[in-house]
Protein backbone atom coordinates (compact mmCIF):
# COMPACT_ATOMS: atom_id res chain seq x y z
CA UNK A 1 0.00 0.00 0.00
CA UNK A 2 1.18 3.54 -0.76
CA UNK A 3 1.34 6.01 2.10
CA UNK A 4 0.92 9.70 1.68
CA UNK A 5 4.47 10.46 2.79
CA UNK A 6 5.95 8.11 0.20
CA UNK A 7 3.67 9.07 -2.71
CA UNK A 8 5.79 12.06 -3.79
CA UNK A 9 9.52 11.98 -3.62
CA UNK A 10 11.62 14.99 -2.64
CA UNK A 11 12.57 15.57 -6.28
CA UNK A 12 8.88 15.96 -7.21
CA UNK A 13 8.45 19.06 -5.01
CA UNK A 14 9.13 22.44 -6.73
CA UNK A 15 11.96 24.59 -5.49
CA UNK A 16 11.29 28.07 -4.07
CA UNK A 17 12.70 29.63 -7.24
CA UNK A 18 10.37 27.63 -9.49
CA UNK A 19 7.42 28.51 -7.21
CA UNK A 20 8.23 32.21 -7.57
CA UNK A 21 8.44 31.94 -11.38
CA UNK A 22 5.21 29.96 -11.50
CA UNK A 23 3.27 32.54 -9.44
CA UNK A 24 4.71 35.44 -11.45
CA UNK A 25 3.46 33.79 -14.66
CA UNK A 26 0.03 33.21 -13.11
CA UNK A 27 -0.19 36.85 -11.97
CA UNK A 28 0.84 38.07 -15.40
CA UNK A 29 -1.91 36.02 -17.09
CA UNK A 30 -4.72 37.16 -14.75
CA UNK A 31 -6.77 40.19 -15.91
CA UNK A 32 -5.86 43.39 -14.12
CA UNK A 33 -8.55 44.91 -11.86
CA UNK A 34 -9.05 48.62 -12.10
CA UNK A 35 -9.06 50.40 -8.75
CA UNK A 36 -11.68 52.97 -9.75
CA UNK A 37 -15.07 52.86 -8.07
CA UNK A 38 -16.69 54.24 -11.20
CA UNK A 39 -15.67 51.27 -13.28
CA UNK A 40 -18.91 49.39 -13.77
CA UNK A 41 -19.07 46.14 -15.65
CA UNK A 42 -22.47 46.68 -17.24
CA UNK A 43 -22.92 50.40 -17.67
CA UNK A 44 -26.07 50.14 -19.71
CA UNK A 45 -28.06 48.28 -17.06
CA UNK A 46 -26.75 50.68 -14.40
CA UNK A 47 -28.00 53.69 -16.40
CA UNK A 48 -31.35 51.99 -17.04
CA UNK A 49 -31.68 51.31 -13.30
CA UNK A 50 -30.98 54.94 -12.41
CA UNK A 51 -33.46 56.18 -15.03
CA UNK A 52 -36.13 53.75 -13.80
CA UNK A 53 -35.66 54.88 -10.21
CA UNK A 54 -36.11 58.53 -11.22
CA UNK A 55 -39.23 57.67 -13.20
CA UNK A 56 -40.69 55.74 -10.26
CA UNK A 57 -39.87 58.56 -7.84
CA UNK A 58 -41.54 61.27 -9.94
CA UNK A 59 -44.51 59.03 -10.68
CA UNK A 60 -45.01 58.43 -6.96
CA UNK A 61 -44.84 62.18 -6.30
CA UNK A 62 -47.46 62.78 -8.99
CA UNK A 63 -49.78 60.11 -7.62
CA UNK A 64 -49.50 61.43 -4.06
CA UNK A 65 -50.14 65.00 -5.24
CA UNK A 66 -53.15 63.95 -7.28
CA UNK A 67 -54.67 62.00 -4.41
CA UNK A 68 -54.11 64.89 -2.00
CA UNK A 69 -55.69 67.36 -4.43
CA UNK A 70 -58.67 65.06 -5.03
CA UNK A 71 -59.29 64.71 -1.31
CA UNK A 72 -59.10 68.47 -0.80
CA UNK A 73 -61.48 69.14 -3.69
CA UNK A 74 -64.00 66.56 -2.49
CA UNK A 75 -64.46 68.35 0.86
CA UNK A 76 -67.63 70.41 1.22
CA UNK A 77 -67.35 74.19 1.08
CA UNK A 78 -68.14 74.43 4.79
CA UNK A 79 -65.09 72.37 5.75
CA UNK A 80 -62.91 74.42 3.41
CA UNK A 81 -64.04 77.66 5.10
CA UNK A 82 -63.45 76.15 8.53
CA UNK A 83 -59.95 75.02 7.51
CA UNK A 84 -59.24 78.49 6.11
CA UNK A 85 -60.15 80.13 9.42
CA UNK A 86 -58.02 77.65 11.34
CA UNK A 87 -55.00 78.10 9.11
CA UNK A 88 -55.35 81.91 9.21
CA UNK A 89 -55.37 81.90 13.01
CA UNK A 90 -52.47 79.41 13.15
CA UNK A 91 -50.36 81.53 10.81
CA UNK A 92 -51.29 84.68 12.70
CA UNK A 93 -50.21 83.10 15.98
CA UNK A 94 -46.93 81.94 14.44
CA UNK A 95 -46.09 85.50 13.44
CA UNK A 96 -46.81 86.91 16.89
CA UNK A 97 -46.19 84.10 19.37
CA UNK A 98 -45.18 86.17 22.38
CA UNK A 99 -47.15 88.77 24.30
CA UNK A 100 -44.53 91.36 25.21
CA UNK A 101 -44.87 94.42 27.38
CA UNK A 102 -42.43 97.28 27.76
CA UNK A 103 -40.53 97.82 31.00
CA UNK A 104 -42.82 100.74 31.85
CA UNK A 105 -45.85 98.45 32.00
CA UNK A 106 -47.46 98.52 35.41
CA UNK A 107 -49.49 95.98 37.35
CA UNK A 108 -52.71 96.82 35.51
CA UNK A 109 -51.00 96.12 32.20
CA UNK A 110 -49.96 92.70 33.42
CA UNK A 111 -53.49 92.03 34.69
CA UNK A 112 -54.81 93.11 31.31
CA UNK A 113 -52.42 90.68 29.59
CA UNK A 114 -53.57 87.81 31.77
CA UNK A 115 -57.20 88.68 30.97
CA UNK A 116 -56.39 88.65 27.23
CA UNK A 117 -54.59 85.32 27.60
CA UNK A 118 -57.59 83.89 29.46
CA UNK A 119 -59.91 85.14 26.71
CA UNK A 120 -57.80 83.45 24.03
CA UNK A 121 -57.60 80.23 26.04
CA UNK A 122 -61.38 80.21 26.57
CA UNK A 123 -61.99 80.79 22.87
CA UNK A 124 -59.57 77.99 21.98
CA UNK A 125 -61.27 75.57 24.37
CA UNK A 126 -64.74 76.51 23.09
CA UNK A 127 -63.68 76.05 19.47
CA UNK A 128 -62.07 72.73 20.30
CA UNK A 129 -65.14 71.48 22.17
CA UNK A 130 -67.43 72.44 19.26
CA UNK A 131 -65.16 70.64 16.84
CA UNK A 132 -65.10 67.50 19.01
CA UNK A 133 -68.89 67.45 19.33
CA UNK A 134 -69.43 67.26 15.60
CA UNK A 135 -68.48 64.35 13.40
CA UNK A 136 -65.70 65.10 10.96
CA UNK A 137 -66.85 67.34 8.13
CA UNK A 138 -70.50 67.46 9.24
CA UNK A 139 -71.13 71.09 10.14
CA UNK A 140 -74.69 72.35 10.50
CA UNK A 141 -75.49 75.97 9.56
CA UNK A 142 -75.90 76.92 13.23
CA UNK A 143 -72.56 75.36 14.13
CA UNK A 144 -70.92 77.05 11.15
CA UNK A 145 -72.19 80.42 12.30
CA UNK A 146 -71.03 79.80 15.86
CA UNK A 147 -67.57 78.72 14.73
CA UNK A 148 -67.24 81.76 12.48
CA UNK A 149 -68.19 84.02 15.39
CA UNK A 150 -65.59 82.37 17.62
CA UNK A 151 -62.89 82.61 14.95
CA UNK A 152 -63.81 86.25 14.34
CA UNK A 153 -63.63 87.00 18.07
CA UNK A 154 -60.22 85.39 18.32
CA UNK A 155 -58.88 87.28 15.31
CA UNK A 156 -60.33 90.52 16.71
CA UNK A 157 -58.61 89.99 20.06
CA UNK A 158 -55.30 89.27 18.32
CA UNK A 159 -55.72 92.34 16.11
CA UNK A 160 -56.49 94.54 19.14
CA UNK A 161 -53.40 93.21 20.89
CA UNK A 162 -51.25 94.14 17.89
CA UNK A 163 -52.80 97.61 17.56
CA UNK A 164 -52.26 98.27 21.28
CA UNK A 165 -48.63 97.16 21.05
CA UNK A 166 -49.17 94.14 23.27
CA UNK A 167 -47.80 91.83 20.59
CA UNK A 168 -44.69 92.76 18.67
CA UNK A 169 -44.38 91.52 15.12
Amino acid sequence: MITQDKFYSKEDHPTSESKTRMWNNINRELPKRKGSFLHIMDKRSFIYGIAASFILYFTALGVVGTIKQTIEQSQPQVVKVDNAYQSAIREFEKIAPQVKYTAAANRTGQDYASVRKDQLDNLDSTIESLRKETPSGDLSPLLQTRLRQLYSMKLQILQDMIENGEITL
